[in-house]
């Protein structure tokens, strides 16, 4: 909640500044323009990359949220992330940051078709969504539609992909991966492209 307040007040005070500083002078004009020509080309380039999917949510405990965005077989690479907006009632407006812990379906050895992410409960936005999730859950079950396991169903919108390894590991015969916290997420997506390639592909040396 304060998050949000901070972010609307912030976006609030940009926005009061700049009309103040045209009326202040008129030689501003020139000077607020451009910028503000140059942010909305920025918008209008990340609105290209949105995607809009059906998800489902899976709370594999109190700590842990497996989201899996279906027919999203593609459009990313190995290593990259993506902001990811839940529509959720209360967090709509709400996007963060997930690296994809996978490589492609194509030649994966965790992920089935469609794009894995895992949330990890930390703070509010993630307590919401793992809440909401094991609510939906005892709901189905209670209703009788788990069958195939309970999960929740929603609506996300996808940013990205960005990023990614400029490295490819198929190339060395030996390597070594060093991780720790949320960052074994981008290690686990480099370590499934090279032995998915080796096993699904059969290429030597994951190449």
């Amino acid at each position: 909640m304060f998050l949000r307040r901070s972010i609307l007040r912030s976006v609030l005070t940009y926005v009061a500044f700049f009309a103040t500083i045209c009326y202040h002078t008129i030689y501003a004009s020139p000077w607020i323009f451009p910028p503000l020509a140059f942010y909305g080309a920025d918008v209008l380039s990340r609105l290209l990359r949105y995607r809009i999917k059906d998800a489902t949510l899976t709370a594999q405990d109190a700590q842990m949220t497996l989201i899996r965005v279906h027919n999203c077989d593609e459009g990313w690479l190995t290593g990259q992330h993506v902001r990811l907006r839940v529509f959720l009632s209360n967090r709509v407006l709400e996007s963060h940051t997930f690296a994809i812990p996978s490589a492609l379906p194509s030649h994966s050895c965790l992920s089935p078709p469609g794009l894995l992410l895992a949330a990890r409960t930390n703070r509010d936005w993630t307590w919401a969504l793992n809440i909401y999730t094991r609510k939906e859950e005892e709901r189905s079950q209670v209703n009788g539609k788990s069958e195939g396991g309970s999960f929740a169903s929603v609506q996300v919108m996808l940013d990205g992909a960005y990023g990614g390894s400029s490295i490819y590991l198929g190339r060395y015969s030996s390597t070594l991966l060093v991780a720790g916290g949320s960052g074994i997420t981008f290690i686990l997506s480099l370590l499934d492209d090279v032995v998915g390639r080796c096993i699904k592909l059969g290429h030597n040396q994951g190449g």
